[in-house]
């Protein structure tokens, strides 16, 4: 997965390609979690922890 040089837009684009790449959309997602500030890494990190609670299943 090529990488956008903006956190929002690799957010986005993650959470857009789940149900088709689900592996490298969730190394992504963990990997904003840990290295962004701010929303992105809060999105990030909710849309990990409601994928592994079965609360987000993408589609």
């Amino acid at each position: 997965m090529r990488c956008h040089p903006n956190p929002q837009v690799q957010v986005k684009a993650a959470k857009a390609t789940l149900a088709l790449a689900t592996e490298q959309a969730r190394q992504v997602l963990k990997t904003l979690a840990k290295t962004c500030m701010g929303l992105q890494q809060l999105e990030a990190g909710m849309t990990i922890r409601a994928l592994d609670e079965g609360i987000f299943k993408p589609k």
